[in-house]
């Protein structure tokens, strides 16, 4: 690692750059403007770039960071126990926009700050086109819009993209003005050579690697301000590749590596329940081109290099592994998980290609896919899958507990689970589908729907806050919106799939092993028994609740557990796949379970023996404590499921104590391969020593550089709060 690489990494992780955050002016408003909705959230945003303060750090080469930033408005955010160094500065930043005029039309709705989060724009939208073009193609699309509304859309686009044209003027003048009070010959060079960089730019497209991974990262900060968290960055060794210059490899290096570093960027920013505010976003690398080919390039081994250069918690790292890749980059990926990087997850590409292209996507688009920042697939600027529902298994098992009959058969329970899950598929589809139709009629001009429409229904709020929200800047990287004056919360992608997450699974999955084997196998206890059991919280019912912890569980290979789950997973899938949007293309399904801890809260106690509001497992991992047989036998387990029902997610997270790999070589990859051979599609590892977590946790300074990866986020451990690292210790006992 450079000298350099070393101060940007030590001043990233000392968020070095907090001392040029600034809280904005509250008291700035927009809303009176005489202009159109979309072109006064338009000037909001202008706001932030025009008046955001300008940082450029010592040692950086590529530069921008968001300093302009509101107060946390939390009352669970108490000063008096925030961690030294975090700040109380909010990334949902807005300054009002919305007046009363807006609130009338919108039936008294005021809901401004609508963010599509789970998203991946087409960053090379911008780097083909340069921002000059952004706005002359919004400027045509004013003219020729077909209706008033569009016209303001395109209007509000062109003017943000000027404002971030002027963001990137004044990085320029800032460098230039360094570059005169700079002593060192060697670094006024560099930032006359930064705001080089950035005079191009701010109108021009990138002519080289260094110019285009600059305009990203700018752009990328323009999406956060526009979403405040939660955007990702997509293909990067794929959009950025055409920029490669092999004569200038060790530049492109150093450059990756900064690039990296600036992935950090909120580091500092407090979060009252992870205990940090960091952004989570991935990147994704490999796969194969749109047209099939082989996507790994040099640039993606630089970036593997990097990684394990730079060692921070972001980005984590979606790679996605086809049988068209050569064996070393998962050889070299692998490497940097056994070594403790825990920030990568590995997806079984040419199943995951496959099942998007069944589900009516075109191949070349669905070759094309990256990861939001939760591991679920999107492909970015043309489309939006995450997502239209939650189908919770075990909420759903508890409901249909509640209803069945003590002389039922298993059969017949489960007949009526089913019944039950396909009930809960309907009303969630249901309620997106309402959702669509009314902002796709309300974009065209048909309101009647969203006027007529019961002001108390979910979908209206959902339509408000959309119609109430355009994202103008993040909105010139979807494909086609610059033509159309198009948004993306008005739905103007191309690709109007929609995801179905199916949650709860292994909760689920083990409850329903527990009742088989205790209620109706054995007949140790009747349903009215469980239930009472459960309503208590098993409060006097400890007996009954060691019984059912000990009844088979999911992730032992063992299919007394595994089977009986595995149909109503399926099932759940099955129906999701029957049902389509309002546009009339294909819901997905999707596996997926986040925030162990914060899902748990509000979970009541199961029939696993789980007590209320306790932590429940990743996706479709073993319980803490419940894996007996090995990572191997959990492998198993999982790729009972058909590969064909995954469609946009799928995470077996599984943790391995370090000591598995010293002294060996590929072990990781190997296992990855074998389980992707018999129908895994998404291994998702952490390799850890129990003993340095619980260190850890008596010793912060001590493993300040220990990452963890938890879900679909990573972080460093010690930046965690006391009840999340428990769980996380969890799942190695």
């Amino acid at each position: 690692m450079s000298d350099r690489i070393k101060i940007l990494r030590e001043n990233m992780l000392k968020a070095k750059h907090s001392s040029a955050r600034e809280e904005i002016d509250s008291s700035i408003s927009f809303a009176e403007l005489p202009l159109s909705l979309p072109e006064r959230r338009a000037a909001a945003i202008s706001y932030i770039f025009e008046n955001m303060p300008i940082y450029i750090g010592e040692h950086e080469l590529i530069v921008g960071s968001r300093t302009l930033l509101s107060r946390v408005d939390n009352p669970e955010c108490d000063p008096s126990v925030t961690p030294d160094g975090k700040s109380l500065l909010d990334l949902n930043t807005m300054p009002q926009y919305i007046n009363d005029n807006d609130r009338k039309k919108f039936r008294g709705f005021d809901l401004p700050n609508n963010s599509q989060l789970h998203n991946v724009a087409d960053y090379s939208i911008l780097l083909k086109n340069g921002i000059k073009v952004i706005i002359e193609r919004a400027e045509t699309a004013e003219r020729k819009a077909k209706s008033v509304f569009r016209a303001e859309y395109a209007r509000a686009m062109a003017a943000v993209y000027r404002a971030f044209s002027k963001l990137i003027m004044r990085y320029s003048e800032k460098a230039s003005e360094m570059a005169e009070y700079e002593n060192d010959e060697c670094r006024k060079a560099e930032l006359k050579r930064i705001s080089e960089i950035c005079r191009h730019i701010s109108t021009e497209p990138p002519r080289d690697y260094y110019e285009a991974a600059q305009l990203f990262w700018l752009a990328h900060i323009g999406v956060l301000c526009d979403n405040f968290r939660g955007m990702s960055y997509g293909r990067v060794d794929s959009f950025l590749y055409p920029f490669y210059d092999k004569n200038k490899h060790n530049e492109i290096e150093e450059i990756t590596a900064c690039l990296l570093i600036k992935f950090s960027d909120s580091c500092d920013l407090y979060h009252y329940q992870m205990g940090q505010y960091n952004s989570q976003h991935n990147i994704t690398l490999g796969g194969v081109l749109p047209n099939g080919d082989n996507a790994v390039n040099e640039l993606t081994y630089i970036f593997i290099d990097s990684l394990d250069k730079v060692r921070l918690e972001e980005p984590e790292v979606a790679c996605r592994i086809n049988s068209k890749n050569p064996p070393e980059f998962l050889d070299r990926l692998s490497k940097l998980s056994e070594s403790g990087l825990n920030t990568l997850a590995y997806y079984n590409d040419d199943k995951f290609i496959e099942n998007l292209t069944n589900a009516g996507i075109p191949p070349e688009d669905a070759r094309d896919y990256a990861f939001d920042l939760c591991q679920d697939i999107m492909i970015p600027g043309r489309c939006q899958i995450f997502r239209s529902g939650d189908v919770n298994l075990t909420k759903i098992l508890l409901k249909t507990l509640e209803k069945a009959k003590d002389n039922c058969t298993f059969e017949e329970f489960i007949a009526l689970y089913e019944r039950d899950i396909s009930a809960a598929v309907d009303l969630e589809i249901n309620s997106y589908n309402k959702f669509e139709k009314v902002v796709l009629r309300f974009a065209d001009g048909d309101t009647e729907e969203f006027y007529s429409a019961d002001i108390t229904e979910p979908h209206i709020r959902a339509a408000a806050a959309s119609l109430m929200s355009p994202l103008s800047f993040t909105s010139a990287m979807i494909e086609g919106a610059l033509d159309i004056g198009g948004d993306i919360d008005l739905i103007d992608y191309r690709l109007k799939q929609k995801g179905l997450m199916i949650s709860g699974l292994t909760v689920a999955v083990n409850s329903l092993s527990a009742l088989r084997k205790r209620v109706f196998d054995e007949k140790r206890y009747s349903l009215s028994e469980i239930r009472e059991a459960l309503d208590k919280n098993f409060e006097g019912f400890e007996v009954m609740r060691h019984s059912l912890l000990s009844a088979p569980k999911w992730g032992n290979d063992d299919d007394c557990a595994d089977l009986p789950g595995i149909r109503i997973m399926e099932h759940a899938a099955k129906e999701i796949s029957k049902r389509f949007t309002f546009s009339g293309v294909r819901h997905l399904s999707g596996f997926h379970q986040p925030h162990p801890v914060f899902a748990g809260w509000n979970t009541p106690a199961t029939p696993d023996g789980r007590f209320s509001g306790t932590p429940i497992p990743v996706s479709l991992s073993p319980a803490a404590g419940t894996m007996k047989n090995g990572p191997i036998s959990a492998m198993r387990s999982a790729a009972k499921l058909s590969p064909e029902m995954s469609e946009w997610n799928n995470c077996l997270m599984l943790e391995y104590s370090s000591s598995v790999f010293e002294g060996t070589d590929g072990v990781l990859a190997s296992l990855t391969r074998s389980y992707f051979d018999i129908g895994g599609m998404q291994h998702q590892p952490n390799s850890v020593s129990a003993e340095d977590l619980l260190d850890a946790q008596k010793n912060p300074d001590a493993h300040r550089d220990l990452i963890i990866r938890m879900w679909g986020v990573s972080a460093r451990f010690v930046t965690l709060s006391r009840e999340v690292q428990d769980e996380f210790i969890s799942r190695l006992r």
